[in-house]
């Protein structure tokens, strides 16, 4: 399996077109293991926006329930090492629908699986309030957090 290492050294080497191979083939594994290497990339790197990108709709391409797992695991960390990210990474994920059949991306799947874990919770209500604040996304999303 692809590691963190071996994804981060395609990015620093600017080796866009490996970088996006490993990408794919983590997203397509679509494990909480699989999802924690992405996560850890995110992490180590806060300047290559495009990269990112790539890293976040690799997220979307793997099983909702996994990456809620992993997110509510691994905010805390995120937070701590690239609060931009972690910040972007939620709000993606607020905008998502509200409520959808099971398997799919939505706001309540994503708030209902940080209940599990306190503190990604508390990390991801502040960045929602602050990002209703700045009129980012809409008001309503704070009810899910009620």
């Amino acid at each position: 399996m692809t590691t963190s290492e071996e994804l981060s050294k395609s990015l620093y080497s600017d080796n866009t077109q490996e970088f996006i191979a490993l990408t794919n083939r983590l997203a397509t594994d679509g494990t909480a293991e699989s999802l924690d290497v992405l996560l850890t990339s995110f992490a180590d790197d806060f300047d290559y926006y495009d990269e990112m990108s790539v890293l976040m709709h690799a997220i979307e391409r793997v099983d909702p329930t996994v990456v809620y797992e992993s997110l509510s695991k691994g905010l805390p960390t995120l937070n701590d090492r690239a609060p931009g990210w972690c910040e972007e990474l939620v709000k993606r994920h607020l905008r998502a629908p509200g409520n959808t059949k099971e398997g799919q991306f939505s706001i309540s799947a994503f708030v209902g699986a940080l209940r599990e874990v306190p503190e990604s919770l508390a990390i991801a209500k502040s960045i929602a309030s602050r990002l209703v604040s700045d009129e980012r996304i809409p008001a309503d999303v704070l009810n899910y957090f009620a």
